[in-house]
């Protein structure tokens, strides 16, 4: 299990210049894309699995959600062993990182 921080709410900060309306339509893209993206990776496997688990970590890094980012990128290079306990952490870092945002957003 990965120690890193949740989410960096500086950074989103700093991508959408403090404007809480472009904060909250980056989230809300972001929670689509997250549901889209999890469906489809649990759809598919090996290459597949990975290309998907690519494009998740670069929309969790654009908006700061670190730890997310972190397990995609470990999933990306995760041994077939390995697969569904990454995606098992993968999980539960979106469902805590969508739990944290919705405090944290106004």
């Amino acid at each position: 299990m990965l120690k890193t921080v949740l989410f960096d709410y500086e950074h989103l900060q700093r991508m959408t210049f403090s404007d809480v309306n472009l904060q909250k339509e980056v989230l809300d893209m972001f929670r689509y894309q997250v549901g889209d993206l999890m469906s489809r990776m649990l759809d598919e496997q090996g290459r597949v699995q990975q290309d998907v688990a690519h494009t998740l970590k670069g929309s969790a890094r654009s908006i700061g959600a670190v730890r997310v980012a972190d397990y995609a990128e470990q999933l990306e290079t995760a041994a077939p062993g390995e697969v569904d306990m990454v995606i098992s952490d993968l999980n539960k870092a979106i469902f805590d990182t969508m739990d944290q945002l919705s405090t944290q957003v106004p």
